[in-house]
């Protein structure tokens, strides 16, 4: 996502916060919606075309891996050998070739395939090695392999600046280090004993090589030479995971000296971090320390008050863990929303220069203008439009949580309802012998009473932290009470039932979070539903309708634009999961091993999605498509045509592409940043896991893999000569912008 995108979408979410302030009204939200910059053909450009180039490389790497696999018994050593190498070298010509040799306007056109080809390289590379290592190196230790790779390709990750190589290179060192951990000790492995347990030296090394790697791409996204965003947080994330698997690796032991020095060197650690992150003014690395901080705070609190409270004040240990979790979430919620302005007060000037930097070759539009201070710039075209008035600076006090700090609440909160029935079931089982299914619904039924108490009116982060865990606990009483009173467990009316239970919830309760959790296990029971009743081809029709119609009628949603646009969310989510167990029993769903299920109605259920994908492009694209369609030559509108048609058929041998395609398609178009991350990252997972799937041939799979890269290689080649023409981009810019 570019910058203007980011702008985007950073404009939309204050317009959701803004409305949940009562600062746009409901009867003025499909025109104050309309007011958001669209995407122009420019941004339009330069998010297919990387897109394409990136899948269409590893469609070609998967297919490679395919042929090799389906025909490695069968060749001869040499063969396997010069079939490597060939590729190899293949990749490396065709790269100098495109570097040296093409002239202007082919040289420019091919430009942005040089780093693809060059990570196909890289592939190949692990795969030389691999061949080298099993052939004629036998008893090579495997740790070897991967260590080799990553060094050898640690040049070409660097030159590259693309992000499926740093992703690659963390993963191969991180590999590489646990193979060597597991066969030896590093030589300052004795220095971990002082903490009571040698094998500390294996989180402890990880946490070292995750943060070396987090530290050089901070560095890299400080220089602002090249930014490797997704690689950055993934090694951040990696680095935090080590370090806290490593400060409760003897948690649960007897309390000992060398817990709490674990303890002490945590904090040291953790404390040196979070002040780098807060120096850089990394609002995600912060969230990272101090909601990992808070996860061990309360792990050792329940391991202490464990061994204070037992047998009859257990039920005091539940409740001061639902509090002290819920109050620990809302504390470190408060401090990172107050961080997040204070970043964003502290630094316009760096954005603005960051933005100028970036757009110095060409003229600003209308819809770049808004990229120098979003905020207030669209506060300026409500306020024109009669939507709004006042000051932007005096009238919103607070702005939009990330994402993932939404994500850390959620996850809070459902600890904390697990903690609340733990008190809850303890304190009925001390209380009566013989417990009626009817108290459980009672108290289900007064769980939820409480948790719409809890969120009426103007509830701080706390409260609303309170009501989703009583809603959490509300819907498991629910269904323990379901399966007690009326239906087996598992059943599909078990199923039907919680499904209306949680529904209610996410009607019923006001609380953004609380809504989305409900929305998110309505539509997981559904989908769970639907398999009972030996359904499971028709749920991501299903899911995928939904969504389509939701996020297309953004603008209706009216006076509780919250409410649906929590519903969307966790429809998104529930459509990007059910495509997993659909590859999981995918044998089972085409070799029809499962009762009620034909061949017929996952065939009909897949066209009904290619249909549903085609018109949607159309919808979204349709009017581009024209323009683009008239600015091509004869031979590029025929690649056009031939690339979609073909790239359409493809993906419908493929479970989760055309789901994961349109998520990301909306994500771009909606300027939803999450949507977009996560149909990007789907595909390449649903690619890979259909290698495993038995139903075609490992050489079936590599031509399909083939053809769809190459129709894909059609349509980058179809649509990059557009980039070459500004006159026509900023004519379709300014037309699309309202």
């Amino acid at each position: 996502m570019d910058v203007l995108q980011q702008h985007r979408a950073q404009a939309k979410q204050q317009l959701y916060l803004w409305h949940s302030q009562h600062l746009v009204s409901g009867a003025a939200w499909r025109k104050a919606l309309g007011l958001l910059p669209s995407p122009g053909a420019k941004q339009s450009l330069s998010f297919f075309n990387p897109l394409l180039l990136g899948s269409a490389a590893l469609c070609f790497a998967s297919a490679l891996i395919c042929f090799f696999a389906y025909n490695w018994a069968a060749l001869p050593r040499m063969g396997k050998l010069a079939l490597l190498e060939t590729g190899l070298l293949g990749c490396l010509l065709l790269a100098f070739a495109l570097s040296r040799w093409l002239k202007p306007p082919l040289a420019d056109k091919a430009q942005g395939a040089l780093p693809w080809l060059l990570f196909v390289a890289c592939v190949f590379i692990g795969a030389l090695l691999a061949f080298i290592g099993q052939s004629y190196q036998q008893g090579a230790d495997n740790w070897q392999l991967f260590a080799v790779w990553a060094l050898l390709i640690l040049p070409w990750v660097v030159f590259l600046k693309l992000e499926a190589g740093y992703l690659l290179l963390i993963l191969l060192l991180n590999l590489a280090l646990c193979l060597l951990l597991q066969i030896t000790s590093l030589p300052f492995a004795d220095l971990f004993s002082f903490l009571g347990d040698d094998r500390l030296a294996i989180p402890w090394s990880l946490f070292a090589l995750n943060w070396l790697l987090h530290q050089c791409l901070l560095r890299f996204a400080l220089t602002d030479k090249h930014g490797i965003p997704l690689s950055e947080v993934t090694s951040g994330l990696l680095g935090w995971g080590f370090l806290l698997l490593a400060s409760c690796w003897t948690l649960f032991d007897s309390l000992s000296k060398e817990q709490f020095i674990a303890v002490v060197l945590y904090g040291v650690v953790a404390a040196a971090l979070i002040r780098g992150y807060h120096t850089r003014r990394k609002l995600y690395g912060m969230a990272l320390g101090l909601f990992g901080t808070a996860a061990l705070f309360d792990l050792w609190l329940l391991r202490l008050l464990s061994e204070v409270l037992d047998g009859d004040a257990v039920v005091l240990l539940f409740a001061l863990m639902t509090l002290c979790v819920l109050l620990s979430a809302s504390v470190v919620a408060l401090l990172l929303k107050r961080l997040q302005a204070d970043y964003l007060a502290a630094a316009p000037e760096q954005q603005t220069q960051k933005y100028k930097d970036a757009t110095a070759d060409t003229e600003p539009r209308e819809d770049e203008q808004i990229v120098l201070n979003a905020d207030s710039l669209f506060w300026q075209r409500l306020q024109q439009a009669g939507i709004v008035s006042g000051d932007v600076a005096q009238e919103t006090p607070e702005l939009q949580s990330p994402w993932y700090l939404k994500a850390m609440l959620i996850l809070f909160g459902w600890l904390a309802g697990i903690c609340l029935l733990g008190f809850i079931g303890t304190s009925l089982a001390l209380l009566l012998d013989d417990i009626q299914p009817g108290l459980l619904l009672s108290l289900a039924l007064a769980a939820s009473a409480v948790a719409f108490g809890l969120s009426r009116g103007q509830s701080g982060l706390f409260i609303s932290q309170f009501a989703l865990s009583f809603a959490v606990a509300a819907l498991v009483l629910y269904g323990i009470a379901f399966d007690e009173l009326l239906f087996e467990v598992a059943s599909w009316r078990w199923w039907l039932m919680l499904a209306l239970a949680a529904s209610l919830h996410w009607y019923l309760l006001p609380a953004y979070l609380t809504r989305s959790s409900c929305a998110l296990l309505a539509l997981l029971a559904l989908i769970a539903l639907l398999q009972t009743l030996s359904l499971l081809p028709l749920v991501t029709p299903a899911l995928l309708l939904g969504f389509v119609l939701l996020w297309r009628h953004e603008a209706d949603w009216g006076k509780t634009p919250l409410r649906w646009r929590s519903l969307a969310m966790a429809m998104t989510l529930a459509l990007l999961f059910c495509q997993t167990p659909q590859l999981v029993w995918l044998e089972g769903v085409w070799e029809l091993k499962s009762s009620g299920m034909s061949l017929a109605m996952l065939q009909g259920a897949q066209w009904l999605l290619e249909a549903l994908l085609l018109w949607q492009l159309w919808c979204l694209f349709g009017n581009q498509m024209n323009a683009i369609r008239h600015q091509l030559d004869g031979r590029s509108q025929v690649l056009l045509l031939l690339g979609l048609l073909s790239a359409l058929v493809w993906f419908w041998w493929i479970p989760g592409l055309i789901a994961g395609a349109l998520v990301a398609v909306f994500g771009f178009v909606l300027a939803e940043r999450l949507l977009l991350w996560l149909g990007v990252l789907a595909m390449p997972v649903y690619c890979g896991y259909y290698y495993y799937s038995l139903q075609q041939t490992l050489l079936e799979k590599s031509l399909l893999l083939m053809l769809l890269g190459v129709s894909l290689l059609l349509l980058w080649f179809a649509l990059k000569p557009l980039s070459d023409r500004p006159e026509w981009l900023a004519a379709q810019n300014g037309g699309e912008q309202s």
